[in-house]
């Protein structure tokens, strides 16, 4: 049911992620949505793993940047 969610979301972000670590995030949403009705849960899950792949693979801004640097923190992934 959700390996259509994992495929285009991982062709989405191909470019930044491996299709496991895609896969994985798709599980743990599924999980988060446990409770919804099942003919919910595919766009649910894909709207939610977007959302949490979409903060993973996002650089922090120049101000963001600056801001860690300032309070000796280091951004994520970096």
């Amino acid at each position: 049911m959700l390996a259509g969610v994992v495929e285009r979301l991982w062709v989405e972000f191909a470019a930044s992620l491996e299709r496991a670590s895609v896969a994985e995030v798709v599980r743990t949403c599924r999980g988060y949505l446990a409770g919804v009705p099942a003919g919910a849960l595919p766009e649910l899950v894909e709207r939610l793993a977007r959302e949490e792949l979409a903060d993973r693979t996002r650089q922090p801004t120049e101000v963001e940047a600056l801001l860690l640097v300032e309070h000796g923190l280091e951004a994520e992934g970096n």
